[in-house]
C-alpha cells in the first residue's frame, strides 16, 4: 500500500511538473494557452466519460415502472477502447430510455457538452499542426489525423442532435394532448431553464388564471404513483407494528434518499460556485489594478477574458442550480407531505375508540396540518445543517487571507448577535403562539355563538365576548409586530456592523495595512456570504427540535390502538348473514370488565330486526360490536356480506347533495330517484336553490337536523348493500315522515337483511 502511494504522488508530480503539464503553456505564457497533447488526449477526454458514468448512476437508480417521465438520446462513433465502451454504455442507455418513455436525457446532454469543449483543444492542436507544418507526417500518423478530424463533427452532431426530443407521449383524446403538461415533451434545456412555463406565464397575462388553465400533473408526479413507492417500505413496518414500535421518519428518508442525495449535490455545487465569485473577483481586480499601473507589466491580456467569463459562468450556473434544487426540493416536500398526510389518514380511519379516546378529531387535524409543516420545514432546510458550519469555515479560512486576524473582529460580532437573534426569535415565537392561543378562543366564541346560541336579545352580551378576544389578539399582534421589526433590524444592520468592525480592527492593528479595492470588496461579498448561514443558525436548530416533536407525536399516533378486523369473520353464510356467539365486548383493552356480556344473536336473511331497550342499554354498542368497533374479549362474530351503516348523529360533507347521496358510488339515475322518494327528500329539493346540485356547507350546516339525518339514510339506501345497520335513523325525522320512510325502505337490493335499533 505504501509502494501504491507513493507511486500516486510521483505521478501526481509528474503531471503538475513536466510531462503532462507543462504551466509555461497553459498558465505562464502571454500566448493563448495550450494544454499539450498529454492532457488534451487522457483528461479532457477521460472527464466526460467519467462524468457520463457518475450522473448515469442515479438514473439507473431512479428507474421505475411506474414512472414516465419524458426524455430522449444519441450516441457517439469513435475508435479507441474508451470510446467503444462509451458507444455501448450510451446506446444501453438509449434502449433503456426508450423502454421507459423518455424522449430527452439530460445525462447524454451533459455527456455531449463536456465532450465537445474538452475535445475542442484537442481539434485545436491538431489543426495548428497541421497548418504550420511543412506536412502531417510529424504528427503520429494521417489516420489518426483524419480520424480524429472527422470525429469531431460527430461529437458536435450529437451534441445538437441531443438539443431534440422525441415524441413519446400516447393520448386517448384531444382534451388530454390540450390538458397535458408542456413539461412532459420539453427539451433538458427547456427544464433546466423552466421555459416550458412560459405559455402559462403568458396566459395568466392576459387573463386570471382558472382551474380549467391548469396542466395535468405528470405521472411521476400523481400521489397514485408515489404513493405505492411509499407503501412499498412503509406496510411492512406498519403490518410488524406488534414486533417494533412504528417510525415514519426513517421510511421517508428511504424512500426518498435517493432524491436526498442528489438535491444535496445540486445544493453543495451551488455553494462552491458562489465561493468562486470572491476569489475570481479578487483575480479580476487585480488583473484590471495591474493593467493601470504603468510601472507594472500586467498579466496577459487572455487572462482578463477567462476572469471574466468565470464570473459570468459561476453566476449562471449557480443561479441555473439554484433554480433547479428550489424546484426540485418542493416537488420533494409535497410528495413527502402527501405520503406523511396519507398515513396519518388512513391511520384515523382504522382507529380505534380507546384511540380517538386518546387523539381527538382536533387533535388529528394539528397532526395532518400544524406538525406535517413541521416536518416539512426540516427537509427543507435540511442541507443547512450540515452546509452551514461548512461555509462559515471556508469563508473565515478566506477572510484570513485578505484580513489576517482583524477577520476575528467581524466573527466575533456575528456570534455576539446569534444569542441576542435567538432571544429575539424565542420571544417572537412565543407571542405568535399566545396570538394562536387568542385566535381559538375567539374563533370558539364566534362558532358558539352563530351556531349554539339562540341570541333572543343577548347579541351584546356575546359580541362583547367576541370583541375582548379580539382586543386581546390585536394587543399580542402588536407586541409580535414590535419584537419582529426589532429582529429585522438586527438582520439589516449585521453586515454593516460586522464589516465596520472587520475593517476598523485590520486598519488598527498594523500601520502597514491598506485598505486596498481587493480587500475591501472580496472581504464585504464574504461576510455577506457567511452572515446569512450564522444568523441562520437558530432556525435551523428550532426547526430540528420542532421536527423531532412533531414526529414523535406522529409516532405516538400511529401507534395508537386500531379497529381489529380479525374480531368480525366474513364467511359465507346465506341462511344467517349475522351470527354472534357467546361474545363480550369492551370499548378498551385496559378495561377489566366487558360493556356487552354472552351476547349471542343469529340474524337469517330477508330479516327486519328491532333492538329497543332503554337509554344506556347498549343497543349503539352492538351495532359498533358488529362493525368491528369493539375490542372483542370472548365469543365469535360472522357478518356475511357488504355492510351500509347509518349512525344516530348524520355525517355530511361539504360537497352537492347528490354527491352526499352517491359517495362514490355510480350514478343510476333510476334508482337515485326512488332512493329520493323513498326517504322522502323530493320536497326537500323544491326548496333548495339548485336541487340536488345544491351545495351543503361544512358539517351540513344548511341543512335541518331531519334533512341531515335523512341524507344519511338515503345515503345507507344507495349503496345497494347486503345488510343495513340502521342506529336510531328517524330520531331527528318529523313524525309525520316516518311512515312514509319506513314504507319506502323496501327499494333496496333484491334481497336485503335489516338490522335496525329504535325503528
Amino acid at each position: 500500500l505504501l509502494n501504491k502511494i507513493k507511486f500516486f504522488v510521483i505521478m501526481i508530480g509528474i503531471l503538475f511538473e513536466n510531462t503532462l503539464w507543462d504551466l509555461s503553456q497553459t498558465w505562464i505564457t502571454d500566448s493563448f494557452p495550450d494544454f499539450g497533447f498529454s492532457i488534451e488526449e487522457t483528461a479532457l477526454v477521460w472527464m466526460p466519460s467519467f462524468i457520463l458514468f457518475v450522473t448515469s448512476l442515479y438514473e439507473w437508480h431512479n428507474w421505475s415502472p411506474e414512472v414516465i417521465t419524458s426524455r430522449g438520446s444519441s450516441h457517439p462513433t469513435t475508435w479507441t477502447l474508451l470510446s467503444i465502451i462509451k458507444i455501448v454504455y450510451t446506446i444501453v442507455l438509449i434502449i433503456n430510455h426508450k423502454k421507459r418513455v423518455m424522449n430527452t436525457s439530460g445525462v447524454l446532454f451533459i455527456f455531449w457538452l463536456c465532450l465537445s469543449i474538452g475535445t475542442a483543444f484537442n481539434i485545436r492542436t491538431i489543426f495548428y499542426i497541421a497548418f504550420n507544418e511543412d506536412s502531417i507526417d510529424s504528427y503520429d500518423n494521417v489516420f489518426t489525423y483524419t480520424t480524429k478530424s472527422l470525429s469531431y463533427p460527430i461529437i458536435i452532431t450529437q451534441l445538437l442532435l441531443s438539443c431534440f426530443a422525441d415524441s413519446t407521449q400516447v393520448f386517448t383524446t384531444v382534451a388530454d394532448r390540450e390538458n397535458s403538461s408542456p413539461e412532459n415533451e420539453s427539451l433538458f434545456l427547456s427544464r433546466l431553464t423552466f421555459s416550458w412555463f412560459t405559455p402559462m406565464i403568458m396566459n395568466g397575462y392576459r387573463k386570471p388564471l382558472t382551474t380549467e388553465d391548469m396542466w395535468s400533473l405528470s405521472t411521476q408526479n400523481r400521489t397514485n404513483v408515489f404513493i405505492k413507492q411509499f407503501n412499498k417500505h412503509w406496510k411492512p413496518i406498519k403490518n410488524n407494528k406488534t414486533k417494533n414500535a412504528i417510525n415514519i421518519f426513517p421510511v421517508v428518508l428511504k424512500t426518498y434518499w435517493p432524491t436526498l442525495v442528489f438535491t444535496a449535490c445540486i445544493k453543495l455545487m451551488v455553494t462552491l460556485l458562489t465561493f468562486t465569485q470572491p476569489l475570481v473577483l479578487d483575480r479580476l481586480i487585480t488583473f484590471i489594478t495591474s493593467q493601470t499601473n504603468t510601472t507594472d507589466t500586467g498579466e496577459p491580456i487572455w487572462r482578463g477574458y477567462v476572469y471574466a467569463l468565470a464570473m459570468f459562468a459561476s453566476t449562471v450556473l449557480a443561479s441555473v442550480l439554484s433554480g433547479q434544487y428550489t424546484h426540485r426540493q418542493n416537488v420533494l416536500l409535497m410528495k413527502i407531505k402527501t405520503c406523511v398526510t396519507s398515513a396519518l389518514y388512513e391511520k384515523s380511519l382504522r382507529l380505534s375508540s380507546a384511540g380517538h379516546k386518546d387523539f381527538s378529531t382536533g387533535d388529528i387535524v394539528n397532526l395532518i396540518s400544524a406538525h406535517t409543516a413541521n416536518v416539512m420545514n426540516f427537509f427543507n432546510l435540511m442541507n443547512n445543517l450540515w452546509l452551514s458550519p461548512a461555509i462559515v469555515i471556508i469563508a473565515t479560512w478566506l477572510l484570513w487571507a485578505q484580513l489576517g486576524a482583524a477577520t476575528l473582529a467581524g466573527v466575533l460580532i456575528l456570534v455576539l448577535l446569534v444569542p441576542i437573534n435567538s432571544y429575539v426569535l424565542a420571544r417572537e415565537y412565543k407571542l405568535w403562539g399566545k396570538i394562536m392561543t387568542l385566535k381559538d378562543q375567539r374563533m370558539s366564541a364566534i362558532t358558539e355563538t352563530i351556531n349554539n346560541i339562540k341570541l333572543y336579545g343577548w347579541e351584546p352580551a356575546f359580541m362583547t365576548r367576541v370583541f375582548g378576544h379580539r382586543d386581546q389578539e390585536c394587543s399580542a399582534l402588536r407586541s409580535a409586530n414590535v419584537v419582529g421589526g426589532v429582529h429585522r433590524g438586527l438582520m439589516a444592520t449585521a453586515p454593516y456592523l460586522v464589516s465596520l468592525g472587520s475593517f476598523t480592527a485590520f486598519l488598527y492593528m498594523s500601520d502597514q495595512n491598506i485598505l486596498d479595492p481587493n480587500k475591501a470588496f472580496v472581504s464585504l461579498l464574504l461576510f455577506n456570504i457567511m452572515k446569512g448561514d450564522i444568523t441562520r443558525f437558530p432556525y435551523l436548530v428550532n426547526a430540528a427540535l420542532n421536527c423531532r416533536f412533531s414526529v414523535k407525536r406522529m409516532n405516538s399516533f400511529l401507534n395508537a390502538n386500531e379497529v381489529n378486523e380479525s374480531f368480525v369473520d366474513h364467511k359465507p353464510n346465506q341462511r344467517t348473514p349475522i351470527v354472534v356467539k357467546n361474545g363480550s365486548f369492551k370499548w378498551d383493552n385496559n378495561c377489566n370488565d366487558s360493556v356487552l356480556k354472552n351476547i349471542n344473536i343469529e340474524i337469517e336473511s330477508q330479516s327486519l330486526v328491532a333492538v329497543v331497550g332503554r337509554v344506556g342499554a347498549g343497543k349503539s354498542s352492538l351495532l359498533s360490536a358488529l362493525l368491528a368497533d369493539m375490542e372483542k374479549s370472548e365469543g365469535s362474530v360472522n357478518v356475511s356480506g357488504r355492510t351500509a351503516y347509518c349512525p344516530q348523529q348524520a355525517w355530511i360533507q361539504n360537497t352537492t347533495l347528490r354527491q352526499n347521496i352517491l359517495f362514490n358510488s355510480e350514478y343510476n339515475p333510476e334508482f337515485y330517484n326512488k332512493v329520493l322518494d323513498s326517504c322522502a327528500l323530493r320536497p326537500d329539493l323544491a326548496v333548495l336553490s339548485a336541487k340536488d346540485m345544491t351545495e351543503i356547507g361544512e358539517k351540513g350546516i344548511n341543512l335541518s337536523g331531519g334533512q341531515k339525518q335523512r341524507v344519511s339514510l338515503a345515503r345507507a339506501v344507495y349503496s345497494s348493500a347486503d345488510i343495513y345497520l340502521l342506529d336510531d335513523p328517524l330520531s331527528a325525522v318529523v313524525p309525520t315522515l316516518r311512515p312514509a320512510i319506513s314504507r319506502g325502505l323496501s327499494i333496496g337490493p333484491k334481497d336485503p337483511n335489516y338490522s335496525a335499533k329504535n325503528p
